[in-house]
């Protein structure tokens, strides 16, 4: 779930699922003085698919503005 403040409101912020279709894995842009900007909000399960798809994707994921959430990824020590 996003939560966007009432004074962003004057940006357009949409999800953008065409760039990344994974179910823990939120893609959102919207535009700031004609640029688009991308946040990101992950969340990994215990199986880290989310961020496998992330390292196996990142070539095709737009340069982020934030990067977020939930990883889950435990040190293997």
């Amino acid at each position: 779930m996003y939560f966007i403040h009432s004074r962003l409101s004057r940006l357009y912020f949409a999800l953008r699922r065409d760039i990344v279709d994974h179910r823990d894995i939120w893609l959102l842009f919207f535009f700031n003085r004609g640029w688009c900007q991308f946040l990101i909000n992950i969340y990994s399960d215990d199986l880290h698919t989310a961020v496998d798809f992330l390292s196996n994707e990142a070539p095709n994921i737009p340069h982020l503005l934030y990067m977020g959430g939930d990883f889950n990824v435990r040190d293997a020590k």
